[in-house]
């Protein structure tokens, strides 16, 4: 399910310039970047994730206030749009409000 749904949300925002993508190992993140809020980003995930190269559970690495796991396809434009990262772990994949200051 995790790579399907990262694959059809990078064709669906194919050339939009705004949505980047980090990958680290089998950690993908992608968020829009005007949405976002970079600082967070850094803080709440990747930091965590660089520092522990070994981990079975991302949602003990993940510091943010508000980590939701993402059930349906449906959610991840909604969320995307809306300034939340997408944390795509496994067969897991977890919105993260990192959302910038507007």
């Amino acid at each position: 399910m995790n790579k399907v749904y990262l694959d059809r949300i990078l064709t669906i925002y194919k050339g939009n310039n705004d949505l980047i993508r980090r990958s680290f190992g089998n950690v993908h993140i992608i968020f829009f970047e005007s949405l976002c809020d970079s600082l967070s980003i850094y803080e709440y995930i990747i930091k965590n994730i660089v520092k522990n190269k070994s981990f079975e559970n991302i949602e003990n690495l993940i510091t943010s206030p508000k980590l939701l796991k993402v059930k349906q396809f449906e959610e991840i434009t909604n969320y995307l749009e809306n300034g939340f990262c997408l944390v795509f772990y496994k067969n897991d994949i977890y919105s993260v409000e990192v959302k910038a200051n507007l």
